[in-house]
């Protein structure tokens, strides 16, 4: 999700209420994706909305502005990381996106502790 207005300071829509709402429209293993560009205090303030809706939630390594990428997950995931790979390397190759650090930046936040909500 890249909810943005014409100011493009933090999302439109960000509140518990609509957290709550996405986290009831995706499936018991299912998770969202939040582009969150705004300034560093306030990514933890979306982040501690998003866990109270959502098991467990990993963000990846700002790459430019202070953007990052938070994913939610309805329930903590148990990742094949040798499968997730491979999928990052076909998408650099056919797209020519940095796939692999974003599987990366997952492994990282893997292996060191889960953030719960």
């Amino acid at each position: 999700m890249d909810l943005y207005d014409a100011r493009a300071h933090s999302p439109a829509l960000s509140s518990e209420a609509f957290y709550a709402a996405c986290a009831n429209c995706v499936s018991a293993k299912g998770m969202m994706t939040v582009n969150l560009y705004c300034d560093w205090p306030e990514h933890l303030h979306h982040m501690q909305m998003i866990e109270k809706s959502f098991d467990a939630i990993a963000w990846l390594p700002a790459v430019h502005d202070d953007n990052i990428v938070a994913i939610a997950f309805k329930q903590t995931p148990s990742i094949d990381f040798e499968l997730l790979y491979a999928r990052a390397g076909q998408i650099c190759a056919t797209l020519g996106l940095p796939a692999k650090t974003w599987v990366d930046g997952l492994y990282a936040w893997m292996n060191h502790g889960m953030e719960h909500g």
